[in-house]
């Protein structure tokens, strides 16, 4: 039995290149993620190391009293520092939901294209079943194809094989197998019944 080349128009290489396509672009986004990810563990290592060495900076300053600092750091250092990070904090995140979408949509269109690829599977090997059941049907009853008269002209790939008006026998049949056309005659005489 030959299977379908294509699915209602599109090709199976265009459709594996889609979903191929689809699966890149799933990839991509995930290593966009990664690297942010990446990006704002060595801000938070940065970040650390400068809060250790603004740390060990002031272990080793000998005042009496630092509490005269504290206005200055409270007002001016910490809050800076506050709204910095927090802002950077807001950019990263904002960017991490951005690409969480993004990666969700192309998920739920490769998952849509799935669903719809089966169905198509799934009626085109109906179709094909049915037509198996048509051919099989005929070719169980040869008795009855051979007191009918074949009532249009049968071409394949444009060239005419059998003329409309001959009786089919059990030579027509047996020529129609020896010459490889036996599937498309029959598939023929199927369209001429529906015709009916």
């Amino acid at each position: 039995m030959i299977l379908p080349t294509s699915f209602f128009g599109y090709s199976k290489v265009e459709v594996r290149a889609y979903i191929e396509k689809l699966n890149e672009d799933f990839k991509n986004q995930s290593y966009k993620l990664e690297n942010q990810k990446e990006l704002l563990i060595k801000e938070n290592e940065r970040l650390k190391k400068e809060i250790e060495r603004l740390s060990l900076q002031l272990s080793s300053v000998h005042v009496k009293d630092i509490s005269c600092y504290q206005r200055f750091v409270d007002e001016y250092f910490f809050n800076e520092w506050k709204e910095y990070y927090s802002k950077k904090a807001s950019e990263v995140e904002a960017e991490y939901s951005k690409s969480l979408e993004e990666l969700e949509k192309i998920k739920e269109n490769t998952l849509n294209h799935i669903l719809y690829i089966k169905k198509q599977k799934e009626k085109t090997i109906k179709k094909l079943k049915e037509t198996v059941d048509d051919i099989e049907s005929l070719l169980n009853n040869e008795e009855e194809l051979s007191l009918r008269k074949l009532r249009r002209d049968f071409y394949v790939d444009g060239n005419l094989i059998l003329p409309s008006g001959i009786i089919i026998n059990h030579e027509v049949i047996e020529n129609m197998k020896e010459r490889g056309f036996l599937i498309e005659f029959l598939k023929h005489l199927a369209k001429e019944d529906e015709d009916i």
